[in-house]
Parts: structure tokens; C-alpha cells; sequence
């Protein structure tokens, strides 16, 4: 009798247990599952416009440059505001540079703002996780093969 009881004892206590590893585990995916689906440098991002507005300006960029109170009057919402807005446009801060320079990434103001080396304003994204460098680095081809729109 007394084994019978320890047993009706132990048996629940060990399925809590069990349990509650398992959750653990379980919300431990999850959480990683969330860090991945925030970390843009898991995205394959191509060297093309569409590519970039998909995977960067529309989810990242137009939360500030978008609408009638875009940023520095910077539209990054739609892939056509993107070409009106920042192809051999003069940027705001720095009006002796264009946004973006075709065939010099270098000499492009998106650049200089996404690694944070212009001279003027704050690295973008404005107080948020900067880009990767896989990801900069992929603008950067993109531009200096001309900024083709296709």
C-alpha cells in the first residue's frame, strides 16, 4: 500500500516536470523563430531596385519616408517613389550630393546615411538597428551598376 501511494505521488510530479521542460523548449523556439524573422541579414537580398524596395525600403525605410511628412521629403513607400525620390536627386542635407549617384555608391548620400559617415544627421535607420553590412553592401552593388530600375 504505501509503495502504491508513493507511485500515485511521483507520477504526477513527474509529469509536471516533463511538462514544463518541454515548454521551455518550446518558447525558446519561438523566441529564436522571432529574432529571425527581425533579422534582415537571414533575408537574400539581390542587387535590384525591386529587391531592395521589398526586402528594405518597404518594411524599414517607409516608416519614416512615406506619406505627406516623409523625411527630408524622401518617399520610399512604393518602388516608383523610390526611383522618383532618390535616383540622381539631390539630397536635402547635402544638396552637392545625389541620393543616389549612379555607378558611384560611394559618393551616394543613402550610403553615407546607412553607414553612418555623413556629415550631417544620424545614421539610418534613425535609432533603430542599423542595416548589415551583407545588406548595405548589396545597395551599394546595386548602385554601382548603374541603379538599374529592372
Amino acid at each position: 500500500m504505501i509503495t502504491l501511494n508513493i507511485k500515485k505521488l511521483l507520477l504526477p510530479l513527474l509529469c509536471v516536470t516533463t511538462l514544463s521542460a518541454c515548454g521551455g523548449s518550446e518558447n525558446d523556439t519561438n523566441t529564436n523563430e522571432g529574432s529571425q524573422d527581425s533579422n534582415e541579414s537571414e533575408i537574400t537580398i539581390e542587387p535590384t531596385l525591386a529587391s531592395i524596395q521589398e526586402n528594405v525600403f518597404t518594411p524599414t525605410c517607409a516608416q519614416c519616408h512615406s506619406g505627406a511628412s516623409a523625411a527630408s521629403d524622401l518617399k520610399l513607400d512604393t518602388l516608383d517613389n523610390s526611383v522618383t525620390f532618390l535616383i540622381d536627386v539631390s539630397s536635402v542635407e547635402a544638396p552637392n550630393l545625389f541620393r543616389v549617384a549612379t555607378s558611384d555608391a560611394d559618393n551616394s548620400y543613402i550610403i553615407q546615411k546607412l553607414e553612418g559617415t555623413a556629415a550631417e544627421g544620424g545614421r539610418m535607420p534613425l535609432n533603430r538597428t542599423p542595416l548589415s553590412d551583407e545588406t548595405i553592401a548589396t545597395i551599394k552593388e546595386w548602385i554601382n551598376a548603374g541603379a538599374p530600375l529592372e
